[in-house]
This record gives structure tokens, C-alpha cells and sequence, in this order.
């Protein structure tokens, strides 16, 4: 009887069929592995059709025999997909020991074509037909399949961006303005963001081009895991939420997915929800770290030391792993960050500090210090919190430079004139607490400068969030006052830029003759005198125009005016009263929803930028600067222009 029981139960599961991933699959001895088709879909990893699940990796090589061009290939068994759009042709992941020749992807290099692209069109097959699967009594030639459709190298950091035909997004998705974007235009913007991050580094980035740092882009209704790099990792428990495989120095390969790249949902059976943290850009940054920033004996490589020393240079000068292990120490010390995981360690502090200088995380919804998030989340916050972790991450990154793509194609760039194109894609993170986890005031003006003759700057207490209804130019009104504001008339003006969402500049039309100011200072001064002319005319030997007008503001060889000059020698001063008012045509509001108080007016100051000059004693060159660069300098500059020209 004991022996029918365990028959009869052997039978049942023998032809039972389980559920697995959503499909049912047969689970069978090792008799029964069938092969319907054999992809090349790299120049390594092999994908062998197969509707049965191996039981496991011993299986297959007990029963799989690849050769290359006739010879027997060493292959590892990576894993077994049978989930959404493998659900109807399951597939055996296979990775060749050695890779195979099959050309390059079409692409870019930065926004040109990359010479020679596209070559997989005819290595591809080739490479392929080369590879036979044997299984039993059957073999089967490998056709080419590739995963991986277009690359862009960036054009000066030289790191590659890759990924597939479906890295396309739906507009349904985009919920700030409803555009549908290629594959193409988001592996181009992933690309030039990483070569906006690292292409003021050459030689710290090429620690890493040398190592082998490479990102690949999965699309969004695609799985990290399918990334043919990192099938081995196969989790049926995540492979629906997971964003990001982040590499290892090992194995420097990154994938993530088009959703995270351009800030949105996933779609089809994927299950990633639209975030503001930039799961790629953590991985990128720790990864860079490890093979590009650290120079410690332990690093992967050189890291900052590679960096070459002039005469003029400290030995540290550009030890930035240096600058920040010093900074580290301090913010341990002093207790910055509490309680955030940034201080778990040096590569930590690196890494979030990494994120809060780009932009890529979220504020913490309280204000207050947690293990993800806190108070500190943009660079300008950054700079006035921690400046040294910002002075050597700007040392490496750059001060100026954010995660922007030479495309600007439909990027909210709100004429700012710093985050260009945007940093990450479409807008900057909530910004609603200070450093000192005190909630910002509402949104207000700060001050309205008069900062150049024919320019008002207007500034704001905090970040406005949509930037396009601040430079709408019938949002705001000026007006002048020759009368002590008995009276008032309109100007006409135009909005030429924004500075960081915190301020606007508005400008007097090219053709206007009214000016914000009269006599004249820094770039006012200006052309030729009439003894400039007399001496170095053509007519005279020299270069200038035999017909070249004098200038009224010339100033002679040497001379140096600065704002105290101007206003005490050549009249400099505002021109009568100027008011601004903002009409509220369309809402202003800042990260909580304050709105910019309308028609109130506000009384400029006179407070110019471009306020000093200084003309070379030996050549004539104007110099100018700003109100706070020592006059010492500019002597110098001119003294650097006239030995270059002499």
C-alpha cells in the first residue's frame, strides 16, 4: 500500500504544472529541456528560448553545449526569465567567457554622430553565426538580437550612457507638460548629465573611463535585471521595484531605467512610482568615488592623484579625497548631519554630499535631520552649511555645472542663467527649510537693485518654484519718477534672465535713450579718445580708423575709475526714483504655496555690479570688474593684457 501511496504521488507531481512568476511552467527531471531559439543579444550573453525551467545551473550545463566558429566556448549560467514579455518565450541567460566581435552601436558623441557607428548592422549577424548551441541530438545557430540599441559618449568626459529601443517615454507619464520623449533624446540627456557632472575633471574622470564605468539605460517597462550585465541578479521578489544595480569596482556597470533618468513613472508590468531621489545618480556617485575620486592607497585607482602638479601648486592642491576626509573629520566632530547615514562613513559623506550639491534628493518633509533625508538639499544651502565639502566637490564637479543635457528640448530652463536646462530633469527639488531646520518665511522681495545703467535686479527671499510665471514680463511694472514721486510714468522693459529661482533681471529695450542712471561708471567708459586717434590711426601708422568717432567716456592710458571716483568726478548717480511692482497677472508661489504679494511697490537702489575700470597703461584695454574685486587685481589683469598683446 506504502509503495502505490509514493507512486501515485510521484505521478501527480510529475505532471502537475506550478506557477511561477505569473506563468505556469513545468517543473521536470533533466530529460526534458528544450531549445526553440538562440539569441546574441550582446557581444557576450546569450538568451536560448526555452518553455521549460531548468531545475538548476548543473542542468543546463549537463545538458547545453556551445561552440564558437566550431570550437567548444566556456559559457556560466546567469539565470531564467519567464516574466512579462518572456512570459510567452521564456529564456535560459547564458554569458560567454569571451566576447565575441560584434561592432559598435549607432550613437553619439556629444551632439555629433560617432564615426564609424552602427557597425553591429553587419558584425552583429556575423558573430552570431558563428555561435551554435547543441542540446542532444539538436543544434541551433544563434541569430543577432541585440538588446542595446544607441550610445552617447560624453563628449568631453568620454563616459558612455547606453540603452534599449525601449527607453522611450509616454506622455501620459510626463506630468508637467505631456511630451513623449525617444529613446534617443533620454539616453542623450542621461549622457550629457553625466559629462555636465564630470567634464570639468578630465583627468579625475578619465580614472574612471580607464576603469571601465559605464551606464546602461533599461526601458520603462523593463526590469534592471534584464540589463544583459546583471542577469545573474535575478530577484522574482523585485524585479518589478528595483531602480538601480548600482556596479562595484569590479564590475564598474550601473543600470538603471529610463523612468528614473526622466524623473517619472514606470509603465507596462513594471511597478516603480515617479521619486525624487535620483537613484542613478546615487549609484554614479559612489561608484565615482571608488574608481575616480578616492586616491588612498586602497583605492581602485590613482583617484585625485593623478592629477599633475605645476611649480605654482601646494602638494595637496588638488587632493580634493584629501579635502574632504578633512571635512569629514570636522562634520563628525561637530555633529553636522545627525543622525544621517552620510556620517556612517568617508564614501557616505562623499555620496550625499554628491546628492545634495546636484540636487538629486528630496528635503525631509519635517525640516528635521533624518537617516535619508534633512534640511540641506541644494548646493546654495550646501555652501552656506558644510563649505568644506562644497569647496573640493566644486574643485571636482565644478561650481557652476548641473545634471543638464546639451538637449535642451522641452526643459523648463526658465531663463536661468546657472541651472541651465535644469538641474535633473524638468525642476529643482522642494526647498521649504534652512540649514537650521527652521521653515523658511513666505515668499517675498528682497531687494530691487539698479545694477547697471540700463538693468534692475530683482531678488527674492527664497526659491520661487515655477520660474516660467516669474520671467513673464506682464507680470511686473516700472516706473519713473523725476519729481520726488509727485508723478510717475511707465518704462518699458523685458526680462533677460533669472539667477538660482531667487532672482529676475529686467532690462530697458536696446532702443530705449532712458537710463536708470546718469554720468557714467564701470563699462560706460568706453572707446577711443581724440589723442588715442591722433597717435594711432591708420593714417598715422597705426590700427584705429582714420574715421573712428571719439568717445565722450574714454578713458587715458593707465587710468582707474571706481564708484566712489565715478560718483565724486563724473556725476554718477541714480536717475530720479524708480519703482517696481509686481502685478500678479499670473501666481508667483514659492515650495509651500506662499504667493508673491502683488501691487506693491517697491523703490530700486542704486547698487551696481560692473562698477570699476581700469584701462591698460601700455595697449589700452578696458578692464572691468565687479564692486568687490580688489582694484590690485585689475592693474594686474591689465598688466597680463599689455605684456600679451606687446
Amino acid at each position: 500500500m506504502k509503495k502505490q501511496m509514493t507512486f501515485a504521488l510521484f505521478l501527480l507531481l510529475a505532471l502537475c504544472q506550478l506557477p511561477v512568476n505569473g506563468k505556469t511552467i513545468q517543473q521536470t527531471d533533466s530529460k526534458t529541456l528544450q531549445m526553440k531559439a538562440v539569441n546574441l543579444i550582446t557581444a557576450q550573453e546569450l538568451e536560448i528560448v526555452c518553455p521549460v525551467k531548468p531545475l538548476n545551473a548543473q542542468q543546463v550545463y549537463d545538458q547545453f553545449e556551445i561552440t564558437v566558429a566550431g570550437k567548444p566556448a566556456d559559457y556560466t549560467y546567469l539565470s531564467y526569465f519567464d516574466f512579462g514579455p518572456y512570459a510567452d518565450a521564456p529564456v535560459i541567460n547564458l554569458r560567454l567567457k569571451e566576447p565575441l566581435a560584434t561592432g559598435t552601436l549607432r550613437g553619439k558623441t556629444g551632439n555629433a554622430r560617432t564615426p564609424n557607428e552602427n557597425t553591429q548592422a553587419v558584425a552583429g549577424p556575423v558573430a552570431a553565426a558563428s555561435v551554435k548551441v547543441h542540446l542532444k541530438d539538436q543544434s541551433m545557430a544563434a541569430q543577432w538580437k541585440p538588446f542595446y540599441d544607441y550610445t552617447n559618449i560624453g563628449s568631453k568626459s568620454k563616459l558612455t550612457a547606453t540603452g534599449t529601443a525601449a527607453c522611450n517615454t509616454r506622455a501620459e507619464h510626463d506630468t508637467r507638460q505631456g511630451v513623449a520623449y525617444s529613446n534617443e533624446h533620454v539616453i542623450d540627456y542621461a549622457a550629457g548629465g553625466i559629462h555636465r557632472m564630470t567634464g570639468r575633471a578630465e583627468l579625475i574622470t578619465q580614472n574612471a573611463v580607464d576603469h571601465g564605468l559605464q551606464i546602461v539605460l533599461v526601458g520603462t517597462d523593463q526590469s534592471v535585471y534584464e540589463a544583459p550585465e546583471w542577469r545573474e541578479l535575478f530577484n522574482p521578489d523585485d524585479y518589478q521595484t528595483r531602480r538601480v544595480i548600482a556596479g562595484t569596482p569590479e564590475k564598474p556597470v550601473i543600470a538603471a531605467t529610463a523612468d528614473d533618468v526622466m524623473r517619472q513613472q514606470s509603465d507596462g508590468d513594471m511597478l516603480r512610482t515617479q521619486s525624487d531621489y535620483f537613484y542613478l545618480g546615487e549609484a554614479f556617485a559612489r561608484l565615482f568615488w571608488q574608481v575616480a575620486v578616492d586616491g588612498s592607497e586602497a583605492g581602485a585607482t590613482l583617484g585625485c592623484r593623478r592629477v599633475p602638479l605645476s611649480v605654482y601648486n601646494d602638494a595637496d592642491d588638488y587632493r580634493y579625497d584629501q579635502h574632504i576626509a578633512a571635512a569629514y573629520a570636522d562634520a563628525l566632530k561637530q555633529n553636522r548631519y545627525p543622525g544621517h547615514r552620510m556620517m556612517k562613513s568617508l564614501e557616505d559623506y562623499f555620496v550625499c554630499g554628491t546628492m545634495i550639491f546636484y540636487e538629486f534628493i528630496p528635503e525631509s518633509a519635517d525640516g528635521k535631520w533624518h537617516d535619508e533625508a534633512g534640511p540641506v538639499n541644494t548646493r546654495e544651502e550646501l555652501k552656506a552649511y558644510d563649505p568644506a565639502l562644497y569647496r573640493p566637490l566644486c574643485g571636482i564637479f565644478g561650481e557652476w555645472e548641473y545634471f543638464s543635457s546639451e538637449n535642451h528640448e522641452g526643459f523648463d530652463n526658465g531663463l536661468d542663467g546657472v541651472r541651465s536646462a535644469m538641474p535633473w530633469f524638468w525642476h529643482t527639488q522642494a526647498d521649504n527649510y534652512a540649514p537650521d531646520t527652521k521653515a523658511y518665511a513666505p515668499l517675498a522681495v528682497e531687494h530691487v537693485h539698479i545694477i547697471a545703467d540700463n538693468q534692475l535686479e530683482i531678488k527674492f527671499n527664497r526659491e520661487v518654484k515655477d520660474m516660467s510665471a516669474l520671467c513673464n514680463e506682464k507680470n511686473w511694472k516700472i516706473q519713473h519718477s523725476a519729481d520726488q514721486g509727485a508723478t510717475w510714468t511707465d518704462v518699458p522693459h523685458q526680462i533677460t534672465g533669472s539667477y538660482l529661482f531667487r532672482s529676475i533681471t529686467l532690462q530697458l529695450p536696446r532702443e530705449a535713450e532712458f537710463r536708470f542712471t546718469k554720468g557714467s561708471f564701470g563699462r560706460t567708459f568706453r572707446g577711443f579718445s581724440s589723442k588715442d586717434i591722433a597717435e594711432r590711426s591708420v593714417a598715422a601708422g597705426g590700427w584705429i580708423d582714420n574715421d573712428q568717432a571719439v568717445s565722450p567716456t574714454a578713458l587715458e592710458f593707465g587710468q582707474y575709475v571706481g564708484l566712489e571716483e565715478a560718483i565724486s568726478d563724473y556725476g554718477t548717480a541714480q536717475n530720479g526714483l524708480i519703482r517696481v511692482q509686481y502685478l500678479g497677472n499670473s501666481p508667483v508661489a514659492d515650495w509651500n504655496g506662499n504667493l508673491l504679494a502683488a501691487n506693491q511697490p517697491l523703490t530700486a537702489e542704486f547698487k551696481p555690479w560692473i562698477s570699476q575700470v581700469y584701462r591698460s597703461p601700455l595697449v589700452g584695454v578696458y578692464i572691468y570688474a565687479d564692486a568687490n574685486v580688489p582694484k590690485d587685481v585689475l592693474i594686474l589683469s591689465g598688466m597680463y593684457y599689455d605684456l600679451g598683446f606687446s
